[in-house]
């Protein structure tokens, strides 16, 4: 799995979620992986990033396509990935995180 080496946007910590955001990750066997942290948008593609594993321990921040989500349960709060989807998930590297400022 490909590492991003661009840079992306993350909202403010301690703000509140407008969206997805905060919604629990599961894959496609309905297992948790982890959390909602962003949605991005990136030349056109809409990303989910999920933080992967458990808090605070975790900081695997992965871009899945928007593709790859299966389901999203508004009621239960969860967002599914679809068959595969782990696979087609880029890990981004913490170091090019930028809050409240311009991303490429």
């Amino acid at each position: 799995m490909a590492q991003a080496t661009w840079s992306y946007e993350m909202p403010p910590g301690g703000s509140g979620a407008v969206g997805i955001e905060d919604y629990m990750l599961l894959d496609e066997r309905g297992e948790t992986i982890g959390n909602v942290a962003v949605v991005l948008d990136r030349d056109g593609t809409r990303y989910v990033v999920g933080e992967i594993g458990t808090p605070p321990f975790a900081k695997d921040r992965r871009a899945f396509p928007w593709s790859t989500i299966a389901d999203v349960d508004h009621e239960a709060l969860k967002v599914i990935l679809a068959p595969g989807a782990m696979e087609s998930g880029v890990r981004l590297d913490s170091g090019r995180a930028v809050e409240n400022g311009p991303a490429d």
